[in-house]
């Protein structure tokens, strides 16, 4: 009788100490402050969310044309945007503070990434690029990205400068415009070698030799 009491309590427990529900999706547009929010996020098409000290347990998605502004946010989750606009990961304004991604930042078909003063606890990746007037692909300033970085199918001129720190590799493939690696420390490997007969890249005070 003592077995199974001690059997019924550890079902119980289990029952109890199951799965933590999922996560509900919120649809945010407009200026979020300093408050935690438990939820993903889904930036709606043609909107605008900007988040301003704000703590995101989970991830966020950018949707058509919409728009994502990060300055002094912590985002435990994934950034992820397809066909949206700008993702602007920390913001280049003076007095403006990084924002730190747990996880992936990944932008397919967007305007443009850019990434300023932040920290990237995973991997980065920009694929077809669909760059406006004035523009460039991405752009990498300060940055701390702890996974590889993947651009492929970019164009226009974008540039990973000024101080960033890349501890996997970094691929620059199937892109065509002029690219700056500059002031960059990449731990892993740097290959900028599928590219058209079009594109052009500088390469100065990067830690890892071009292939």
């Amino acid at each position: 009788m003592k077995t199974l009491f001690h059997v019924s309590a550890l079902v119980a427990l289990a029952v109890t100490l199951g799965a933590a529900p999922a996560r509900a999706d919120q649809k945010l547009s407009g200026t979020m402050g300093a408050v935690l929010i438990n939820d993903n996020i889904t930036v709606p098409a043609g909107q605008t969310l900007t988040l301003n000290g704000t703590f995101v347990n989970g991830n966020i998605h950018v949707q058509d044309d919409a728009n994502l502004n990060a300055a002094g946010a912590r985002i435990d989750g994934n950034v992820e945007g397809h066909n949206s606009g700008m993702i602007n990961i920390g913001m280049p304004v003076p007095g403006s503070t990084g924002s730190i991604v747990g996880g992936d930042v990944k932008a397919d078909g967007c305007i443009t990434l850019n990434i300023y003063n932040s920290s990237i606890g995973g991997n980065v990746q920009v694929q077809h690029a669909q760059v406006g007037p004035g523009f460039a692909s991405f752009g990498f300033f300060h940055a701390t990205i702890l996974g590889n970085v993947d651009l492929k199918d970019c164009v226009g001129q974008s540039g990973i400068k000024n101080g960033c720190f890349i501890a996997g590799d970094v691929k620059l493939m199937h892109s065509n415009g002029a690219y700056i690696i500059q002031g960059t420390q990449i731990a892993g490997g740097l290959d900028v070698s599928q590219n058209t007969w079009s594109t052009r890249w500088a390469c100065s005070s990067a830690s890892s030799p071009p292939r």
